[in-house]
């Protein structure tokens, strides 16, 4: 149960890492190495302490040993004083002195040695000697005490010198070599343990950023090979990282996405280009007859020559609508596409429209009924793209007319609001398959055999028309009517790109 507990906390530690920036995970590791560091150079000092004093030979003497051993050499001098300048008192004065970590002189009143481990002259006169009495001097780590002696009057008659180190090796002139192996490895302890635990914690970090970063040059690689049907996986190891992977993988969504538009764009361009070719294949086949008829008849009557021409002329404008439709798809599908709208009296475009409508319906014998309710508290003008609603319009018209059977009927009904306006149009023809109504609105879509190429459609129509619907920012709706016949709804929002200024309100005519 512990194990597992202990396994939990590991995770949720993980996991707090590596929500952590670079900054601060690094910045935690540098504390967490300098903590390590310490903690183990302290144990170090501790152990290495311990071990001193339960080595053979007992714990080391500290470093003012010899310093303290003063006391009781100054004890010693002033028991004996003058007794100690007669060079017979070295024997018993060495028993006092430990001359294995102090060097000393017995001198005169004047200066002179007159004995000692050191036969170096250090006090050159009587005045130099008085002036030092009582005092130590220090130089390059070695001190020396001057210590008097007098006599019964309390005069001067000389002085012991003694000359001490304050520094673990010489107070430990049997075990220098292993105090001095000592200072130097617990002193370098320290500097050891930074390296060690920097490397360690150096690779830990290394292997928590390492797998993250291979991930993405993988990514990488897999992109530059035009592979994008991967998705990247999830990037732990630090807040930055994940980041930069969630970047990433938008990246590769984006370029997905990108390639597989201009996949769709270039076979959009591949049908149309097939369509274009299939659809103009037929008249100018045609064409083609009638004028190589022409060429090769030596003597054709006139009303032959007439039926020849109509009929070049009919696949000749049949040729012509083609491309037109073809052109204006390309026109309204580019990128850099954009509406001109401008301030016009819809009300009056409604009636011009109305009045081309009805010459075309009177060639059929079709009744064309109009409506137009405009319920906008005052009329004004509105701002809108009458040539690309025009279009709308007459692709929409057009096609009533074309099914709709001689003395047949369409009704044509308008309402104007402040912000938009609704269209509908109805005719008394065959109406709209169930598979019409699906697929209406598809390229290339050409519905039943009244559509067929024959007409000279491509079946752009209502697809062109949908799309600038949308353009307008409205939308479009196909259905039957109950007593039968076809209707197309839809509507347009006035555009806010026109100038305010060129919106005055006047009073319609109508």
């Amino acid at each position: 149960m512990g194990n597992w507990i202990q396994m939990g906390k590991s995770i949720n530690t993980s996991r707090w890492f590596d929500r952590l920036s670079l900054r601060h995970q690094f910045m935690y590791t540098s504390i967490l190495i300098l903590v390590c560091t310490i903690g183990a150079t302290l144990l170090t000092w501790g152990l290495s302490i311990l071990y001193i004093s339960k080595a053979p030979g007992g714990f080391p003497a500290p470093a003012n040993y010899y310093e303290q051993q003063i006391p009781a050499i100054l004890s010693y001098v002033r028991k004996n004083n003058e007794a100690l300048l007669n060079p017979a008192a070295r024997p018993a004065l060495e028993k006092v002195i430990p001359v294995e970590g102090i060097d000393y002189q017995v001198i005169g009143k004047s200066g002179d040695v007159r004995y000692g481990t050191s036969t170096e002259r250090i006090v050159n006169n009587r005045e130099e000697l008085l002036r030092r009495i009582n005092t130590t001097s220090g130089k390059s780590g070695k001190f020396i005490q001057y210590v008097p002696i007098i006599n019964r009057e309390q005069e001067v008659q000389g002085a012991i010198l003694l000359r001490y180190e304050l520094n673990l090796l010489a107070s430990n002139p049997d075990k220098q070599l292993f105090m001095a192996l000592f200072i130097v490895v617990n002193m370098a302890m320290p500097l050891i343990y930074l390296t060690i635990f920097t490397f360690f914690f150096g690779q830990v970090f290394s292997r928590k950023i390492k797998p993250p970063i291979a991930k993405l040059i993988e990514g990488a690689h897999r992109i530059k090979r035009r592979d994008l049907d991967f998705e990247m996986e999830e990037i732990k190891g630090a807040k930055e990282l994940k980041e930069l992977g969630d970047a990433f993988e938008e990246m590769r969504k984006a370029l997905y996405d990108s390639l597989e538009r201009e996949w769709r764009s270039e076979q959009v361009r591949r049908e149309m280009v097939a369509a274009i070719a299939h659809d103009l294949r037929t008249p100018l086949t045609i064409i083609q007859g009638h004028a190589e008829n022409l060429r090769d008849s030596e003597t054709v009557r006139l009303e032959r020559l007439h039926k020849y021409v109509d009929t070049i002329l009919q696949n000749t404008g049949r040729s012509i609508r083609l491309l037109e439709e073809m052109t204006g798809l390309s026109e309204i599908e580019h990128p850099d596409f954009s509406l001109l709208p401008e301030w016009v009296d819809i009300v009056s475009f409604i009636k011009q429209k109305t009045e081309e409508y009805a010459l075309l319906c009177s060639r059929k014998e079709i009744v064309l009924s109009y409506t137009c309710e405009d319920v906008r508290p005052s009329s004004k003008k509105m701002c809108l793209d009458t040539h690309r609603l025009g279009q709308v319009l007459d692709n929409i018209m057009a096609n009533s007319i074309r099914f709709t059977p001689e003395y047949g009927k369409i009704q044509w009904k308008v309402r104007i609001s402040e912000e938009r306006v609704d269209f509908e149009i109805t005719d008394s023809g065959p109406g709209f398959t169930s598979q019409d109504m699906r697929m209406v609105f598809n390229k290339f879509y050409k519905g039943d055999s009244s559509r067929s190429v024959e007409k000279g459609h491509a079946g752009l129509g209502l697809y062109t028309c949908h799309t600038l619907i949308q353009k307008h920012g409205g939308d479009i709706t196909v259905g039957n009517n109950p007593e039968g016949g076809a209707s197309v709804r839809f509507w347009i929002q006035s555009s806010k790109l026109c100038d305010s200024a060129d919106g005055l309100l006047y009073v319609s005519d109508s």
